[in-house]
């Protein structure tokens, strides 16, 4: 239809016009804040860089406000004579050198160990890389690094003079705390990796295997779980018979196991009330 023709047909009729489209302005009843290009400093970086973001002209504070969420991770140290005691007859493949490098790294990288491993022999003053196949694995590494921690918490908790038992509760349960934190058991770890290596080279059929298997065995636990509950019904019911009084009819109690079985039957009636059921109606009206 052209614009022309419209405009006649709808001369004197009123357009609709749909009002949830237009809305009125909002008035906030604050006014609107300030905001300049300021630059801040974060105590979470040692290189005293000066960095650049835009903030509220009316706030003002001396520290990044997320540098407070710097979590920092402080290594074991050791001094020479808790290394000769402790740290030493751990083990004779750790060279003292190769230790110190070792929580070096760990203070370098805070701990985390992919990053460790990663650069254990490129870093400058590392130990000279064995070879492919001797190099030290991230088991290797997380091993070394925690014996050495739970050495050290062990006897430095050892060189308290004191009576270990007079020691408070609270010092008690927070060694055994510490210890419990820094244990790792290599072996559980390269097996866990096993695992989720085998886990990840499953081929289709066998997933396709692994899903049978676990619908099967949640049908045989419903197969299971219906059985007790029948297994329940039936003893339910044989307590009822041993328990019925001598005196009560044996039907009255087959009634009540019936009913038991089905609560829709109907409820027979007893038989002084049949038989007068059955002499109203041999009666008939006049």
């Amino acid at each position: 239809m052209s614009r022309e023709l419209n405009s006649l047909y709808l001369e004197n009729q009123s357009i609709p016009v749909p009002l949830d489209l237009f809305q009125a302005k909002p008035k906030f009843g604050t006014k609107a804040e300030r905001w300049v290009w300021r630059g801040f400093k974060s105590s979470a970086r040692a290189d005293d860089l000066a960095l650049y973001h835009w903030a509220k002209a009316n706030e003002q504070y001396s520290d990044y406000y997320y540098a407070r969420f710097n979590a920092e991770t402080k290594p074991y140290e050791y001094t020479d004579e808790e290394y000769e005691k402790c740290i030493k007859p751990l083990s004779a493949d750790w060279t003292r050198a190769e230790t110190d490098y070792l929580l070096d790294m760990c203070r370098r990288f805070d701990l985390r160990f992919i990053v460790i491993h990663d650069r254990y022999y490129s870093c400058p003053g590392g130990p000279a890389s064995p070879g492919s196949a001797q190099e030290r694995s991230l088991e290797d590494l997380k091993d070394r690094y925690y014996s050495i921690c739970r050495a050290l918490t062990q006897y430095r908790a050892g060189e308290d003079s004191r009576d270990p038992e007079d020691l408070p509760l609270q010092a008690t349960n927070k060694l055994a705390d510490d210890l419990a934190l820094l244990r790792f058991d290599k072996k559980k770890e390269l097996e866990r990796k096993e695992y989720l290596e085998a886990l990840f080279r499953r081929t289709k059929e066998e997933i396709e295997e692994e899903e049978i298997l676990i619908v099967e065995a949640r049908r045989i636990e419903a197969n299971e779980r219906r059985l007790i509950h029948e297994r329940e019904g039936l003893l339910q019911s044989h307590a009822m018979f041993e328990e019925a009084p001598s005196s009560v009819n044996i039907s009255t109690v087959k009634v009540q196991f019936s009913q038991a079985a089905d609560p829709s039957a109907p409820l027979p009636q007893s038989h002084s009330a049949a038989q007068s059921t059955a002499g109203d109606s041999s009666v008939t009206p006049k």
